[in-house]
């Protein structure tokens, strides 16, 4: 380590250890100012409730902080928290889905034959089946062809 680097590190961890003592003799004031303001009896008729309460009210504005969403988090912290009104939950009506296909192979000779996932089951299909939702009507190199209440739907092969 040259000597620039030594000094530094000096001067560094001495400015350290006078701000820890500094500190620490601060702490040390204060509490005994309180423990003198305490014993005295120098504090005026209410003022130890005051102080009581405005303790609770830090306490209350802490624990709501702290249950605040990331998005809540850039308020005004010299505005005092207001709890948010109460939102109605917005009814959402789900429309009844079809089942979900996925084709995951074809093999073509003769008797043509598919596997396909159907809500996510593996089923071996051949024209004519069949399947949730529908019929195979055909099955072909590029894909399979369904027939359900909507009409015709072709499925391609993930070769395509």
């Amino acid at each position: 380590m040259n000597n620039r680097a030594l000094a530094i590190t000096v001067v560094a961890v001495a400015a350290t250890a006078a701000s820890v003592v500094i500190g620490g003799r601060a702490i040390v004031g204060t509490a005994a100012t309180l423990r003198q303001t305490t014993a005295r009896g120098d504090s005026s008729p209410g003022e130890i409730e005051r102080t009581g309460s405005e303790i609770e009210v830090l306490l209350e504005d802490m624990a709501q902080a702290r249950t605040l969403d990331a998005g809540e988090a850039e308020r005004d912290p010299m505005v005092p928290y207001r709890e948010p009104r109460p939102v109605a939950p917005v009814s959402r009506q789900t429309t009844p889905r079809g089942p979900t296909y996925k084709v995951t192979a074809v093999v073509i000779d003769d008797d043509p034959t598919a596997i396909m996932m159907i809500n996510g089951v593996s089923k071996i299909v051949r024209v004519g089946d069949a399947i949730e939702g529908g019929r195979v009507v055909a099955i072909e190199n590029d894909g399979v062809t369904i027939e359900g209440d909507n009409g015709q739907t072709k499925l391609y092969s993930p070769s395509d």
